[in-house]
Parts: structure tokens; C-alpha cells; sequence
């Protein structure tokens, strides 16, 4: 099961030449509906009550996030469908185990108040000036959202927010889906946002030292002794003197080979610089809890930031003309001595620490989605 886990953790690195041109899906207002607007309502739908963690599931509908380092190990459909049952439930284990201890951290810290407060300072900067601000709890509809009848001129920014850690806990993300819709006499403006994207930020993903030769020492001595402690070889002459037809020898055998392959693996994981998913996210988990989830608390407050910059950039863009826009490849829109936010060829907006992103770069952080949103480990 933990080789099914780390293997699906770890496809979460592709290869980004490997991957096929995304269309182009998002949908910008022109300058002419912009300018009409003289009423903004924004409404803000926050998914979730506390923190959550993303789960690694079927390698699907692939869509980057940011870079990586480290080997890219060749998935794709029919390797999910073969292990995603085990690696679904794994996943989720493994999410569990490394979120509640961060939950327990943000103890009366209210996330979706925290993520609120910035978003709703940023959105001053939007190229269409706010004339209110609502807060709507999950669940509710959008066509609930949006009057059935409305002067011209009235406009509603809905946008829809969830937080998560990273599959490997090295990063918060945040993610929100705006939709801005735009009054006018045919009640299809209900139906038909003007404007329509996804905006994720990701903080500034934490960096765990690699192994020192004296730590790979105490781990070795560590697996020699426990392996030891199994008596293999008094394993096997049993195994081998037994009749090798009996049910119960041929249990015996299996099991033998388990622990040998076990052995190996751990042997050679520790002969690695790097560490393994569970030793990542431990340490990981200690970074963020550290004086009271300060941390975690300023990524959620810089995650609100950030996203109503990335919405003010892209709220202005123009729809592209060309119809091969998929095509295009990453773009720079703004850049400080922090962060960068990036335009994906789908049009999605990124806005990630420097440093976390390089374009043309042989690997590129994954976010899966199926059925809910998941992402490439690092």
C-alpha cells in the first residue's frame, strides 16, 4: 500500500512536454460591459469551515501549478485505473493523518474570516469599482445569487473559494472560481456569465533540508537492525524444508519475498538525499504549527491578497481573438521581488512564490481534478 501511495503522490510530476495543449476555457467581458457597469455585487462563498487537504487520485484533466524538482515517473489513465482504488484510499489516509494535527493548530483562527478580510481589501482594485460586499455561506445555488430581474448596468461578481494543503503539505493553495455576470433585458444574462475563471494562489512552498551522511547512517543502522530481527535466513531453510505444494508454505514464501522487497526498498529510499512522503510531511507539519500556525495563518490572509490582484488583472483582460490561444505558452502578467502571477494557456491565473515556477522547465507541479480538486506532489 505505501509503494501505491508514493507512487501516486509522486506522478504528480509530468513531464511538461508530455502534456497535451490545453483549450483555451476562460471567458473575459469586453471593454463595453465593463465599462457599463455601475453596480458591482460581489458575493463571496467560502466551500469549507476549516482547512482541508488534497487528495492524489485518478491522473486526469492535468493542470499546472507550479515547479518542482525531482524524477517524473510516466502515469497517465491506465495506471489510475489499475491502482486508483489503493491509492484512493491511501491518499485519503495519508490526508487525514497530516491535516488534523494542522486543524488542531488553527484552533479558534477563522480561515474563510481571515481569506475573506484581504480579498475583500484587494477587490478595491478591481477595474470595475464595488458597490457592496456579501458573504454567503456553501451550498447556495447560483441562480439564487443573482435577482431575477435587474437594472442595466447592475453586475455580480460571484466568486467561490476552497483552501487546502498541498498533497505533500508543502504549500497552502488556494482556489477561487469567479464568475461575473452582467444585467441586461434577456434573462440569459443569468445563465451566461460575462466573465468566468479560475484564480489559485500557492504559497511559497516550504524547502526540507536533504539527508545528511549522518543521518543516512542512523537510518540504515535503524532497517539492519529491525531486518535483522526477522531472522530471514531461518526463515527460508524453514520455508525450504517444508512440502512446497502445502498452502501454509507457500504463505510463508510470500511473505518472505514481501519482506525482502521491503527491506530493499527501504535501504535504497534511504540511501536517497531525499526523504520520503511521510518523513516530508511530518516535518512539513511541524513547520506550519510552529508559534501558533503563524505561518499558516499569514499564507491564508496572503491567499485572499493575492487572489483579488490575480482577479484585477485578469478581469481586464480582453478575450483573445485568436482561437489557437491554448496554444500559447505561459505569461508573465505581474512580477515583484516575491511572487509571480502567471496566465496558463487554458487562461487559469497562478500566483506563486518565485522561485516555485520556471517556464520551460523539464517538471511542473500538478493539480488533478476528479469529481474534487487534487494535486502533483513534489
Amino acid at each position: 500500500m505505501n509503494h501505491f501511495r508514493d507512487a501516486a503522490l509522486a506522478c504528480g510530476l509530468l513531464l511538461l512536454s508530455g502534456c497535451a495543449t490545453q483549450a483555451y476555457t476562460a471567458r473575459h467581458a469586453s471593454t463595453n460591459q465593463l465599462a457599463g457597469i455601475h453596480e458591482l455585487h460581489v458575493v463571496s462563498v467560502i466551500e469549507q469551515d476549516k482547512l482541508d487537504a488534497q487528495r492524489n487520485s485518478l491522473y486526469v484533466n492535468a493542470v499546472p501549478v507550479g515547479a518542482v524538482t525531482g524524477a517524473a515517473i510516466a502515469g497517465g489513465l491506465i495506471a489510475g485505473v489499475l491502482i486508483s482504488a489503493e491509492a484512493n484510499h491511501e491518499a485519503n489516509v495519508f490526508a487525514e493523518k497530516y491535516v488534523a494535527p494542522l486543524q488542531a493548530a488553527l484552533t479558534g483562527h477563522d480561515g474563510p474570516a481571515a481569506i475573506r478580510q484581504t480579498l475583500e481589501q484587494g477587490i478595491e482594485a478591481l477595474p470595475v469599482h464595488m458597490t457592496d460586499w456579501k458573504a454567503v455561506n456553501a451550498g447556495t445555488a447560483e441562480s439564487e445569487l443573482l435577482p431575477t430581474k435587474a437594472a442595466a448596468g447592475s453586475a455580480w461578481l460571484i466568486l467561490r473559494t476552497r483552501y487546502a494543503m498541498t498533497p505533500d503539505f508543502a504549500g497552502l493553495q488556494v482556489t477561487t472560481q469567479a464568475s461575473l455576470y452582467v444585467a441586461d433585458p434577456t434573462p440569459a444574462w443569468r445563465s451566461n456569465p460575462a466573465y468566468s475563471n479560475n484564480v489559485t494562489y500557492q504559497s511559497a512552498l516550504l524547502q526540507m533540508p536533504p539527508k545528511t551522511d549522518a543521518e543516512r547512517k542512523r537510518m540504515a543502522d535503524a532497517e539492519g537492525a529491525r531486518y535483522a530481527k526477522l531472522d530471514i535466513a531461518q526463515q527460508i531453510a524453514k520455508a525450504n524444508a517444508a512440502d512446497p505444494y502445502n498452502p501454509a508454505n507457500a504463505k510463508l514464501r510470500a511473505k518472505i519475498r514481501d519482506e525482502q522487497w521491503q527491506h530493499e526498498a527501504k535501504l535504497k529510499q534511504i540511501a536517497s538525499p531525499a526523504w520520503n512522503v511521510d518523513e516530508r510531511a511530518e516535518w512539513f507539519v511541524k513547520q506550519w504549527q510552529a508559534d501558533q500556525a503563524a505561518l499558516l495563518k499569514q499564507a491564508m490572509s496572503e491567499g485572499g491578497q493575492q487572489t483579488a490582484r490575480m482577479l484585477a488583472l485578469d478581469i481586464a483582460q480582453a478575450q483573445p481573438t485568436n482561437q489557437d490561444a491554448g496554444k500559447a505558452d505561459w505569461r508573465t502578467v505581474y512580477r515583484d521581488a516575491q511572487r509571480s502571477i502567471q496566465d496558463a494557456p487554458d487562461g487559469r491565473v497562478y500566483s506563486v512564490a518565485n522561485g516555485d515556477i520556471t517556464h520551460g522547465a523539464a517538471h511542473v507541479n500538478q493539480t488533478f481534478y476528479f469529481n474534487a480538486p487534487v494535486a502533483g506532489a513534489r
